[in-house]
């Protein structure tokens, strides 16, 4: 099965975005709200999704650019989703979905799975 790494640090957000996704694409998203122990799940998974801003993090990088930094270091094929707002990112990004939008919106989230699938062939 397909996996994806979602990084956020709010629990509610991550539940809620795991379930949408899990809901209608044949996928399993390992969501991690420490970028610490996101990146050690890396090599595991087909395709990132992360917050631009991470608060609360006891260790590694705190912002989405920063974690997309070094996962592309380590695995520059793989496929980066930020759902957040377009701040500049050092590395290629398969698009920028803010999360009020994409929660809000059947059509934005609609979107939202349709670049996931796309990039994934799926």
């Amino acid at each position: 099965m397909v996996k994806i790494l979602y990084v956020e640090d709010d629990e509610f957000a991550r539940e809620m975005m795991k379930k949408k996704i899990e809901k209608v694409l044949p996928v399993e998203v390992v969501a991690e709200g420490d970028s610490a122990n996101a990146l050690k799940k890396v090599e595991e998974v087909e395709a990132v999704i992360l917050d631009t801003i991470l608060f609360n993090q006891t260790s590694g990088p705190g912002s989405g650019p920063a974690i997309a930094r070094i996962i592309y270091s380590q695995r520059p094929e793989l496929p980066i989703f930020v759902v957040g707002d377009p701040v500049p990112y050092p590395v290629p990004v398969e698009g920028y979905f803010p999360k009020p939008k994409i929660f809000a919106s059947d059509e934005k989230f609609g979107e939202f799975i349709e670049a996931l699938k796309k990039s994934l062939k799926l």
